[in-house]
């Protein structure tokens, strides 16, 4: 005999029961409803108790079945998870009873169609909603899961691991040619995009890579797999992980990137997520935080981006043959710069205030650099200890 709890005593638990109760697998099981509503709380809806929250947790793990009937399934689901229950299922948008352990694949389904738009992009924000909801759980509750869907680390598993130690984050602006790179190569180092070209000529790699931006992902993730060294750490935002077979690279770490509808508004210091700012810079700001690096210093940021004059002041146009990158074969492709200054600008400004509260330092060591949001420092000073022993 089970226990059925289906949770949401609304319109559409009500019509869930219906479904469930001439299951023939579920013969002699008991059924109730339970709900955060407390006025429901001992009442009885189309003959079926509702129960507590609190009641619900003194029913057996091992022989309860809960059926979520809310559109608020990835919090409820939250709740009866820190209780201890696994056989988990919730209703889609179209009724569609679905199994908790089976969501990421319906939710990439969903989200990699094409014929309705809206629908993929509510999936993408479902999606990284419930992978944010595990990772808190297994990392503040630890509960007994292996994986997260297919991933075995986490942003959760760098979090202080550089605390007190200085780390170098740096743009892929010309001013990395002023400067002599060879002195960071034991240093903490955060580079993206196409930062793996240089490698080669600077022999060594950069500690922790990323990529961020949908159209570098969709055109360039599969070259830039092929040619990153297999132990560099590679991060990537979970919902742009269709666009390759990640379980074929080494070395991958998935976080969740939340796009702000309200302009750029946080900066975050929980490994859980992390905020667009409109750069992959401010993504690898806001992850070095998150490992513990203070004081952290940028280099590569000139911010001084140049456009074809066709194009100035639209969302396209970054000139690939003015010197807006440190090497002149930077992409293959044309560039399309989709932030406008003053959202870069906002994002740094605000990733000044956030880390100014928690005494974490961030310095701009770049050269000629027009981002004057952080305090400037000479790099080449950084350096002086180490070069007189």
């Amino acid at each position: 005999m089970r226990n059925i709890v289906i949770f949401g005593a609304g319109e559409r638990g009500i019509g869930l029961k219906g479904r469930l109760i001439n299951k023939p697998s579920y013969k002699d099981s008991l059924f109730c409803f339970c709900d955060n509503n407390a006025d429901l709380w001992g009442t009885e809806i189309e003959g079926l108790k509702v129960v507590s929250p609190k009641e619900l947790e003194q029913f057996d793990r091992e022989i309860t079945d809960i059926y979520i009937a809310s559109g608020w399934y990835t919090h409820i689901f939250a709740q009866v998870y820190k209780m201890g229950f696994d056989t988990v299922f919730h209703l889609d948008e179209q009724d569609k009873i679905i199994f908790i352990e089976d969501e990421e694949a319906m939710l990439r389904e969903y989200a990699s169609a094409q014929d309705n738009k809206a629908t993929g992009l509510r999936r993408r924000r479902e999606t990284i909603q419930l992978y944010k909801t595990l990772l808190e759980l297994r990392y503040e509750k630890e509960p007994d899961l292996d994986t997260i869907y297919g991933f075995s680390r986490h942003l959760y598993d760098f979090k202080g691991i550089h605390k007190g130690k200085r780390c170098f984050v740096l743009g892929n602006g010309p001013s990395l040619n002023q400067i002599d790179i060879s002195k960071i190569k034991d240093e903490i180092t955060f580079g993206s995009n196409m930062v793996y070209k240089a490698f080669p000529q600077w022999g060594f790699h950069t500690t922790y890579w990323m990529m961020e931006d949908v159209l570098n992902i969709n055109q360039t993730l599969s070259e830039a797999m092929d040619q990153l060294p297999e132990n560099i750490v590679k991060f990537l935002p979970l919902a742009c992980l269709d666009c390759l077979e990640s379980t074929k690279y080494p070395n991958i770490v998935p976080y969740n990137l939340e796009i702000p509808s309200l302009g750029i508004r946080r900066f975050s210091l929980k490994p859980s997520i992390i905020y667009w700012g409109a750069t992959v810079t401010y993504s690898m700001l806001q992850i070095a935080a998150i490992m513990g690096c203070n004081p952290i210093y940028l280099i590569g940021v000139d911010f001084s981006h140049q456009y074809d004059e066709k194009s100035k002041g639209k969302n396209s146009g970054l000139n690939l043959d003015k010197g807006n990158h440190f090497i002149d074969n930077y992409c293959n492709r044309i560039l399309t710069f989709t932030a406008k200054y003053e959202k870069v600008l906002e994002a740094y400004s605000l990733a000044y205030k956030e880390t100014q509260k928690c005494g974490i330092k961030i310095y701009n060591a770049s050269p000629n650099s027009k981002l004057d949001v952080f305090h400037l420092a000479n790099f080449d000073s950084l350096f002086i200890y180490n070069e007189e022993g």
